[in-house]
């Protein structure tokens, strides 16, 4: 009856405004007031300038490599919570998992290839998800990139840069609710602490509880970081960052569930309830990292500078949990039989540090700018425990029951205990050149030591014998674009190795 009356009242309407259009005097005119309509430009979503690959400032279309930018813009205006979230952006890449794996041009690829501000080192374990309360922007190499970053997977590269400590005084706060009681909140404070504004300070605060469509399955993590910036001169500058992480699960891993056949073997997808899981109530997954950064920056002239690049970062991981993973559902369709147990206590020392000097020079007309560097890199991993059961408690899927899981009562198959230690020296030099405004070039060449040591450490590990590992790499990287107008770039990488 309402929609009705509502067609009857618009018809009304429109015969009135017909009827009154009848009566207008066109012999009389009215100038109407100017009406001024104001805009604003479209949001352009693209960063033009990085220094992922070459450790300078370039632009994008100067390198003669694949590299994309994820931009604060779309980190906010897509609310991304998750390095995971934000991968999606990249062509060409995906997360793998719901971890830290990522696939980029097909290969896959881990914490071994992220970066964080330049530096690479494990500052989060593999099944931390990467949050993005304190990140600026992300950058991605598309491709081999061991002329600058050493090993790594031939896929690419991904960089974190993290939110710097600002002069002029802001403040912010976010909260969002969302799905399963999912609450997440954020503050971000930054600032001058001196009055001459050469003391600079940021601090970044954020925590998330939420439940999951999985049973008994929860998130509670938080993340702190804490910047200071010393501008000594408009020259010269220092960065120290902090950051912590706590990311404390009742599972470590969601290994999915299962699907159950009907009487004709095919597969019945509605015998199996999705919040149901192979992990146990009692199960913990509990990961802490710390990481402080450092970041000296000297610029002698307008030809040479200097930079220096450190970090260490500390990682634990304590894991117990049960799974189904790889187990098979029983004879009458109802149950997991052989389910496991696992426990992993882990613990990873990360050290880095990369210095690097640039130079511009001209000869003739070519313009070159020269990059010299060298890194050390030193992973250390005091403890890698790990024991595994085969023999945990069979599981009804339609009714389980975790009463019977009982860890004292279980025999392990297997145990690891070992230590590692790995070392990694590398110097590289690298040219930038540019022929004219149309035709430039990229020439480096990296040689690297590595070194590792995995030994055991203790008597529980399986074995004793101890694993030493010796190599050297040299790494070439040549390419050249062609410019044929200032907003359009054809690349080609002659030469590049992983």
């Amino acid at each position: 009856m309402n929609f009705k009356i509502s067609i009857s009242a618009i018809a009304m309407l429109l015969m009135g405004s017909a009827v009154y259009a009848q009566d207008i005097d066109t012999t009389k005119t009215r100038e109407l007031k100017e009406v001024t309509i104001f805009s604003d430009r479209p949001k352009r979503y693209n960063d033009t300038l990085t220094e992922v690959s070459t450790r300078i400032p370039t632009r994008l279309l100067d390198i003669p490599q694949s590299i994309q930018v994820i931009p604060q813009e779309i980190i906010k205006d897509q609310k991304l919570f998750t390095l995971s979230e934000a991968i999606k952006n990249i062509a060409g890449a995906n997360a793998s998992t719901p971890f830290q794996d990522f696939t980029m041009r097909g290969f896959s690829a881990n914490s071994n290839n992220y970066s964080y501000n330049g530096i690479r080192g494990e500052v989060f374990n593999y099944n931390q998800q990467i949050p993005l309360y304190n990140v600026e922007r992300i950058e991605s190499i598309k491709g081999p990139a061991s002329a600058l970053f050493s090993n790594g997977a031939p896929g690419g590269i991904i960089n974190i840069i993290t939110k710097k400590p600002q002069v002029n005084n802001a403040y912010n706060f976010e909260f969002t609710y969302g799905s399963w009681n999912q609450f997440r909140v954020m503050g971000d404070a930054t600032g001058a602490i001196t009055k001459d504004k050469k003391l600079l300070y940021r601090v970044i605060a954020g925590y998330e509880n939420a439940e999951s469509f999985r049973d008994f399955y929860k998130t509670n993590n938080g993340q702190l970081s804490a910047g200071l910036t010393y501008l000594f001169s408009t020259k010269t500058s220092l960065n120290l960052e902090y950051n912590y992480q706590f990311n404390n699960n009742n599972a470590a891993y969601d290994w999915g569930t299962y699907v159950l056949h009907d009487a004709d073997g095919k597969p019945d997808y509605s015998k199996t309830d999705l919040s149901f899981m192979s992990t146990s109530p009692i199960d913990k997954g509990e990961n802490n990292s710390n990481a402080l950064q450092l970041d000296f920056r000297h610029k002698v002239n307008e030809k040479v500078s200097f930079t220096v690049l450190g970090l260490l970062s500390r990682v634990t991981l304590d894991r117990q949990g049960h799974s189904g993973y790889g187990s098979h559902v029983s004879a009458n369709n109802d149950s997991i039989v052989g389910r496991d147990y696992e426990t992993h206590l882990y613990k990873n020392n990360f050290n880095t540090v990369t210095a690097f000097a640039t130079l511009k020079a001209n000869t003739w007309k070519i313009k070159h700018t020269f990059l010299i560097g060298g890194d050390f890199v030193n992973a250390q991993n005091p403890k890698n425990f790990y024991q595994y059961s085969s023999i945990a408690p069979s599981l009804s899927i339609s009714n389980p029951d975790y009463s019977n899981d009982n860890p004292s009562n279980y025999t392990f198959d297997f145990i690891q205990d070992t230590k590692a230690n790995s070392t990694i020296i590398g110097t590289y030099i690298q040219d930038q050149i540019e022929f004219s405004p149309k035709f430039k070039a990229l020439l480096s060449l990296r040689y690297d030591t590595y070194k590792t040591i995995n030994e055991p450490a203790s008597s529980l590990n399986s074995t004793q014998d101890v694993a030493e590992n010796n190599a050297t790499n040299l790494a070439p990287r040549f390419g050249l674009v062609y410019q044929p107008i200032s907003n359009l770039s054809f690349l080609r990488k002659l030469l590049s190795v992983i």
